[in-house]
Formats: structure tokens, sequence, C-alpha cells
């Protein structure tokens, strides 16, 4: 490891440490539904998203709806990973 590498790692490190406390704020004030800053933006989004996929956001998902939730994703993903391949062929 060279003086650049260090450097960069150490960044790395400061960088994470010093978004911990921030971050783990603001994710906390998600998972317990209260109002953040950037909902204005993105809870229209986050409906859009629930009326596309067919889900309702006010109950408990049940293994079948896990399950097709995890099978939309996963098609999206290969979907989209197929498309940026056969982009870059070309």
């Amino acid at each position: 490891m060279n003086a650049a590498d260090a450097l960069q790692a150490g960044a790395f490190v400061l960088i994470v440490a010093l978004l911990v406390k921030p971050v783990g704020a603001y994710l906390e004030r998600v998972f317990e539904r209260r109002h953040t800053f950037f909902d204005p933006l993105l809870l229209p989004a986050e409906r859009l998203i629930h009326r596309l996929v067919g889900t309702n956001p006010k109950s408990e998902m049940d293994w079948v709806d896990l399950i097709r939730s995890v099978l939309w994703v996963a098609a999206f993903s290969t979907r989209t990973a197929h498309t940026h391949s056969r982009i870059r062929r070309r």
C-alpha cells in the first residue's frame, strides 16, 4: 500500500465516521414514521411506487407479498443489467 492508498483509506474511514450519527438519526426518523427533511421530495415518489407495484403501505406484508416484491426487484435488476450489457457491447 502506497501513501495515496493509505490517504484514500483514511479519508474513507473519516467520512464514514462523520456520517454515522446524522445518517443514523435520519434512519431512526424514517423507521418511526416521523417527518424528515426529504419527505416533500420522496413521499410522492414512494406513493407512485406503491401504486405501480400494488402494495398498501399501511398494512403489513405477508409472505406472499414479500416474495412478490423480491421477484419484482430481481426481475427489474436482471433486466436493467441485461440492457446495460447489451448497450455496452455495441
